[in-house]
């Protein structure tokens, strides 16, 4: 049988490939444009602002081309170029405001194009960059506005220097722009457009185009549709190769209908429900992410289960949810069934008591998914251990997970393997948290050799506690690496070694942790002071005072010590701030601490401000902090002439004397 000849020209490529090489050598023009154009930002930008009194025509047509990429419509892909009808429709919203009361005619928009696409700023050799990739017969200057072709359309395009402009200055479009730009849209730009308006605020505009989005038909937002075999991916390796491969890797049990790449109708659908659920439409919010299960996406059906599980959740239908989280669960997808897994491990125990839950977690660690398995394992064998319950299986179940090598379970397995050891003294912790920190995990190492070096302290081993600290800093986790440098710095100074605490103790401060920074200030201060440094001693104390975020007890020890070194206006800044937090521990005893300042300090209207604050301390009823505060103020008032403090009235007492 004589076979059809294969359509391809003289160069050897199909016609889809052919318009994908383009495509791209179109984007790499594009970014080298782009790359220019960025290059001499300043300059561009200056020009332009420069425009609106020299040539407010050429400002506004500028403007208009910026509005169309600003509001995402040049995000989109296949991209499309702003039109010249666009552009002059634009351009006489931007004009008019420029002169009121005047008409805009055909030569205003003349005028105003040629301005807007005259050069402004040579171009120059770019290093690094291939020159085949600029035009060399091209202009020899820069200009705010480019003639472009896209995708077979022409159309005009501004400089990239003034698209970042707008957006990093937080420049919003008008809403009669936004309405133009609806008018005009595409529904394979929407989502783009969408996204763009929810980053302005305008939450109208992204319902609007993500709706537009959703209700499109699969071919109009380019989504590839392909249905799967039942028992195999062979009709999806044909278009999709990599997908494939990666659907195979994933083992997945989902029963999809169909697989969708990319599926930015059921993307539209879930960023939808999460607008509606957020302004407390819930009816709204699920109809979206039932249409999204009813899609069989392979990742945003498990996704859009785990949403209705939580709904159904909050408003109280607990059956409902936990079959929604059961069926996410079910899918085996690697990142959502183990998410589901434990919320739903979560419902059963607070509902169903703690047999529910482990016979639930029991069933889940031996699924074929290796990832849902390990997952479960590791949930179960840490609520056991939580539980103080069958600690043989709490072990054999953190053994499962951390001989599993996944990611997300193997690594926070060891760890709890570890404690669980410590609690009887066992040295076999180590091996477990040597295990852990050996993983290079950025969230569970450090903290696995934390427990090292508090292990090694323990026995005494100054240089394994030292490297454990090391180990802990080298990560730079937010909370477990300024800890590390905080005690390294103290195991430095308790031997003698002054230059190397202070290096440990200034890496914390430079953290900026709520309470290890503070607290390092407060070491490393008090080292420098005693060894009469009082200048550098002072700029660690002023920097852990004025970073974003304070422990309130930390700080009230840091104003302590700034008093104590004869800082009293660091200290009393510092109990002030306390004190403006309103945290009902830190608060009162920050408001004491001022008060003794106060009491001390002899200047005129200090005691008024000292019996105020010790009659603060005393109405917020501290367990601690209080008590002080009622002997100070009447050891006060005694030496002072004033009555006795005034304690608060309960409702019995007043009663009574009624």
């Amino acid at each position: 049988m004589t076979q059809p000849p294969d359509e391809r020209p003289d160069d050897g490529l199909t016609a889809e490939l052919r318009a994908q090489l383009e495509e791209g050598a179109e984007e790499a023009r594009r970014a080298a444009t782009a790359f220019e154009h960025r290059r001499a930002a300043r300059q561009l930008v200056s020009a332009y602002e420069a425009g609106r009194a020299a040539c407010p025509e050429g400002y506004a047509v500028v403007a208009a081309a910026v509005d169309w990429e600003h509001a995402g419509i040049g995000r989109a892909r296949p991209r499309r170029p702003i039109s010249p009808a666009a552009l002059q429709a634009l351009f006489g919203r931007h004009l008019e405001p420029l002169r009121p009361g005047r008409q805009v005619t055909e030569a205003d928009w003349e005028r105003g194009l040629a301005w807007a696409l005259g050069e402004r700023i040579p171009r120059e050799p770019l290093l690094g960059l291939d020159p085949g990739l600029l035009d060399p017969d091209g202009p020899h200057g820069l200009a705010l506005l480019l003639r472009c072709r896209w995708s077979g359309e022409e159309g005009f395009e501004p400089s990239a220097a003034l698209v970042d402009r707008a957006r990093d200055s937080g420049y919003r479009l008008a809403p009669t722009t936004w309405q133009f730009m609806l008018d005009q849209l595409r529904p394979d730009e929407a989502f783009q457009v969408g996204h763009a308006a929810l980053q302005q605020g305008n939450l109208e505009v992204t319902r609007a185009a993500w709706t537009i989005a959703m209700q499109a038909s699969d071919a109009e937002v380019h989504t590839r549709w392909v249905r799967l075999p039942a028992d195999s991916c062979d009709e999806l390796a044909e278009h999709d190769p990599k997908g494939t491969q990666t659907l195979r890797q994933r083992q997945t049990s989902w029963p999809l209908r169909s697989l969708y790449y990319p599926d930015v109708r059921s993307q539209a659908a879930c960023n939808l429900a999460v607008i509606h659920e957020q302004a407390g439409e819930v009816d709204a919010a699920k109809g979206l992410y039932h249409w999204v299960v009813d899609r069989g996406h392979l990742d945003l059906g498990p996704a859009a289960m785990i949403a209705l599980g939580r709904l159904c959740g909050r408003q109280g239908r607990v059956e409902e949810a936990r079959a929604w989280l059961g069926s996410a669960a079910g899918t085996q997808h690697p990142e959502y069934a183990p998410a589901a897994a434990a919320e739903l491990v979560s419902s059963l125990a607070d509902h169903d008591g703690q047999l529910a839950a482990r016979a639930a977690l029991e069933r889940l660690r031996t699924a074929g998914n290796a990832q849902l398995a390990a997952r479960a394992a590791y949930l179960l064998g840490t609520l056991l251990s939580e539980w103080d319950e069958d600690e043989a299986a709490a072990r054999d179940a953190l053994e499962q997970a951390a001989a599993s090598g996944v990611a997300t379970a193997a690594p926070a397995a060891m760890v709890n393997l570890g404690v669980l050891l410590a609690r009887h003294d066992d040295p076999g912790q180590v091996a477990w948290f040597a295990r852990a920190t050996d993983t290079g995990d950025s969230e569970i190492a450090p903290v696995a050799a934390l427990y090292l070096a508090s292990w090694y302290q323990e026995q005494g081993d100054v240089e394994r506690t030292r490297d454990a600290y090391q180990q802990a800093m080298a990560h730079e986790h937010p909370d477990a690496s300024p800890r590390a440098a905080y005690l390294l710095g103290r195991l430095q100074h308790g031997r003698g070694q002054v230059e190397d605490a202070w290096a440990a103790w200034q890496q914390a401060v430079d953290a900026r942790h709520p309470r290890y920074s503070v607290l390092a200030a407060i070491e490393l201060g008090d080292m420098l002071m005693r060894r009469r440094n009082w200048q550098h001693a002072k700029a660690a104390w002023q920097q852990a005072s004025q970073q974003p975020t304070l422990d309130p007890l930390a700080a009230v020890q840091l104003a302590q010590v700034c008093d104590d070194w004869g800082q009293p206006a660091l200290a009393e800044a510092i109990y002030q701030r306390v004190m403006n937090s309103g945290h009902l521990e830190g608060g009162p005893v920050a408001a004491l601490g001022l008060g003794f300042l106060y009491e001390s300090r002899k200047a005129k209207g200090n005691v008024a401000r000292a019996r105020a604050l010790y009659q603060r301390v005393i109405d917020a009823q501290h367990p601690t902090a209080s008590p002080i505060a009622a002997r100070r103020l009447a050891s006060l008032n005694r030496r002072t002439g004033f009555g006795q403090p005034r304690r608060r009235r309960s409702i019995a007492s007043g009663q009574g004397r009624r």
